[in-house]
């Protein structure tokens, strides 16, 4: 796709515009689950909360839990809403497509999530600011790593739909959904404890508004196509042979994930090509020489987990 079409779609002042969205719909809900630890009765539910849902298998939705009616009604009505998930028929199809590309590529697809995906969402120098901040790899770096497989072979596990008498419908306890709702609400909490200074502002230094709102829409579609575009080259550059067909349908899956998570469908391309041309204008736009060393450190705690990892 050509540079000029690109950009006539996707202007640096959409892209702009987008580095001050956020999601709304999740933002609600965690900013209602934080308030509520200031008043006094729903503090321990909401403590009680935090530490179950970090920790959640998510083999059965959190509506299940048994204190599920004592949070805030906000954080109920964001488990209770499914419409993200509202699938035709033919995106069910292009779910259970990208299952299966997955399953017969999985082992290539993980080594693509580690030594590119991985690797290229920590030179973003702007979206980077998230991680340092908020200490999330260099003080977890095992369990960052391994959340974002598991995150990935969850969603990727066959089954997103059943059988019904009115045709196929949801499975709403499929763990790959679960862990899209869990996902995009940790990424709501993450953004609510920036935004309150719940952080250590001494050590990490305050947010700086140039590099956009924490986890903003941008920010978001980048890192969806590092699921979806940069895994189907890495595998064409290991290579795995790819149709056309199988590139876009891989690609279209996770373009619906990216909406479940809540991805602002202004941003979202028309196709695999147009992801791809999006994602090098990303690049362009944020791959900047810099003397911060936030991504270099990032990704030597990442290679370095790696070299541990295979030795």
């Amino acid at each position: 796709m050509s540079t000029s079409s690109i950009d006539q779609k996707f202007p640096d002042s959409l892209l702009d515009e987008m580095r001050t969205q956020q999601d709304p719909f999740a933002d609600k809900a965690a900013a209602a689950l934080f308030e509520s630890m200031d008043s006094g009765g729903g503090r321990e539910s909401a403590h009680k909360f935090i530490r179950s849902f970090v920790r959640k298998d998510f083999a059965e939705r959190l509506e299940d839990d048994e204190s599920y009616q004592s949070y805030p009604q906000e954080l109920k009505d964001y488990f209770r809403n499914y419409d993200e998930f509202n699938f035709t028929e033919e995106e069910f199809h292009l779910i259970d497509e990208g299952s299966r590309l997955y399953d017969a590529h999985g082992p290539a697809c993980t080594l693509a999530l580690a030594v590119r995906s991985l690797l290229k969402q920590y030179a973003h120098h702007q979206a980077v600011q998230v991680l340092r901040v908020t200490t999330l790899l260099q003080d977890h770096v095992n369990r960052r790593i391994m959340e974002t497989m598991q995150f990935v072979m969850d969603v990727m596990e066959p089954g997103w739909c059943e059988d019904h008498s009115s045709g196929r419908r949801l499975n709403q306890k499929h763990i790959g959904i679960q862990a899209i709702k869990k996902l995009r609400l940790v990424h709501a909490m993450v953004r609510y404890r920036i935004a309150n200074g719940m952080y250590d502002t001494a050590e990490q230094g305050p947010w700086d508004d140039s590099w956009g709102k924490p986890i903003n829409q941008e920010d978001m579609i980048f890192a969806v196509h590092t699921f979806s575009t940069e895994v189907l080259q890495g595998l064409e550059e290991t290579g795995e042979k790819l149709t056309k067909e199988e590139k876009e349908n891989y690609y279209q899956c996770w373009a619906l994930i990216g909406r479940a998570l809540g991805v602002d469908q202004r941003l979202q391309p028309s196709n695999y090509e147009e992801g791809v041309a999006l994602q090098d204008k990303i690049y362009a736009r944020h791959f900047v020489k810099t003397d911060d060393p936030t991504g270099p450190n990032l990704a030597k705690a990442l290679t370095d987990w790696l070299e541990a990892l295979l030795k």
